[in-house]
């Protein structure tokens, strides 16, 4: 196997991974739904532990993690 088949390979185990994880948080933790606007959905996130969730704050913008405490939320 040369070093750019294995690269790949690496790099294919690597995405298959992290979808494996994030169907895991799925699975495992519950969706956060918001409503800050009006009556529709607005935001989508995923409870992680100890009052913090994972989620992207808006378009072009990185995914991160924050407190349910913040009182936008």
């Amino acid at each position: 196997m040369s070093l750019i088949q294995s690269e790949k390979l690496h790099e294919k185990s690597l995405i298959i991974l992290f979808i494996a994880f994030l169907l895991l948080l799925f699975i495992v933790s519950p969706v956060i739904l918001s409503v800050t606007e009006g009556t529709e959905i607005s935001h989508v996130g995923i409870y992680l532990y100890k009052g913090k969730f994972i989620h992207s704050p808006g378009k072009s913008r990185f995914v991160r993690i924050d407190s349910l405490c913040n009182n936008y939320w």
